[in-house]
């Protein structure tokens, strides 16, 4: 009897050390990855999908993290919160460490399963200000919403010089409505007059052009619109077509118009109506702090990354730091650890506030014949 009960005590013991190490245990570390990689929102999700992993490549080729391999899992969502769920429970059980979810309203969903989970997430670009709050577990790489709104006020009051100011955005959109919003209070802050504020922008409109007559009828020595890179290529066409040649500004959804305008195959579309256009950006691919890294996956990839791609790159690295900081892949541990990394990286240097937040600058991009160059940091 005495043998059976010890040989009892054993098993169990055995039990619980494999439930509870398992994570100390494992010969890799996983990392998951949840975007849109497919559908309407995949110029977002599929470059950041490719940032993490041309990362995890240099990671494992570097020895990997804690002396183990890095082994990625990404799954496709479409940017669907029912397909972000479904994959999110493919994925939860068998990793320990979230990269995503990409856009901010899916984000929200996902936050709140990996909060419950006790799963440290990390989403490279959700701008929405609620995706991280109350969360220990939730951080991102990317700044927020409201940021971008006052950094782009600040930007046309200090640096364009204008005195009267329009707005345009989606009122059916919490990132575009939540922009301009922040916007109107800070350029109204500077001493802007704002002639106008039109919540009727529609995304991915056939044409925006009674919005660019009202735009070149009125007295806006700069038009803000936060909206994102389909509808923004049809809207610059049509204001400009309108004879508006002032400067257009927008938000970090503008990163892709260019691409959308050039269009595929030899024959190039016109990119010209960009010409004149500032956004608020993650990163510029000509700023010196990311050459290396547009390099290495121009080398890889055969295209140049855009922001959300470098957002990736970053969320890997970020990963990284804090797995490495907290010495284990303990996920409470990592979270804990999230919480004090301090980090410098392709889209800036910064530590996290309290509420999983990073403390960086923005950069504010302008657009040259196409091409997305850097113009300032704010």
């Amino acid at each position: 009897m005495k043998k059976l009960f010890s040989l009892l005590v054993l098993l169990f013991a055995a039990f619980v050390f494999t439930a509870c190490g398992n994570t100390e245990e494992k010969e890799t570390i996983d990392f998951g990855v949840l975007g849109p990689f497919t559908g309407s929102l995949s110029q977002y999700g599929e470059p950041a999908r490719k940032g993490v992993e041309l990362a995890v490549e240099e990671i494992n080729a570097a020895g990997g993290i804690l002396g183990k391999q890095v082994v990625v899992h990404a799954e496709d969502d479409e940017g669907d919160a029912q397909k972000a769920l479904n994959a999110y429970s493919k994925l939860v059980d068998s990793i320990d460490f979230l990269i995503g979810e990409i856009t901010s309203g899916t984000s929200e969903v996902i936050a709140a399963e990996a909060q419950a989970d006790g799963l440290p997430m990390l989403s490279p670009s959700a701008t929405a200000a609620g995706v991280t709050l109350n969360r220990s577990y939730v951080f991102r790489v990317c700044f927020l919403d409201p940021d971008q709104g006052v950094s782009m006020a600040n930007f046309a009051a200090e640096t364009l010089k204008v005195t009267k100011v329009a707005v345009a955005y989606d009122n059916s959109d919490d990132y575009s409505k939540g922009v301009a919003a922040s916007f109107k209070t800070q350029a109204e802050a500077k001493g802007l007059t704002v002639v106008f504020y039109d919540g009727g922008v529609v995304a991915d409109a056939a044409d925006y052009k009674a919005l660019a007559t009202k735009i070149k009828n009125s007295e806006a020595e700069a038009v803000f619109v936060p909206i994102y890179a389909g509808s923004v290529a049809t809207l610059s066409k049509d204001v400009r077509a309108a004879g508006y040649t002032l400067p257009l500004l927008g938000a970090d959804g503008w990163d892709g118009a260019a691409t959308i305008l050039a269009g595929e195959g030899e024959v190039k579309g016109d990119v010209t109506p960009l010409n004149n256009c500032y956004f608020s950006n993650h990163y510029a691919a000509d700023d010196e702090n990311a050459k290396a890294f547009v390099a290495a996956y121009q080398a890889k990839y055969g295209e140049t990354p855009n922001a959300f791609a470098a957002l990736g790159y970053d969320a890997a690295y970020l990963a990284k730091a804090a797995i490495e900081k907290a010495g284990t892949a303990d996920k409470a541990a990592v979270a804990a650890a999230m919480a004090t990394v301090t980090y410098s990286g392709v889209t800036g240097q910064f530590t996290y506030n309290e509420t999983g937040n990073p403390v960086k600058k923005i950069i504010i991009c302008e657009y040259v014949d196409g091409k997305i160059t850097f113009k300032e940091s704010k």
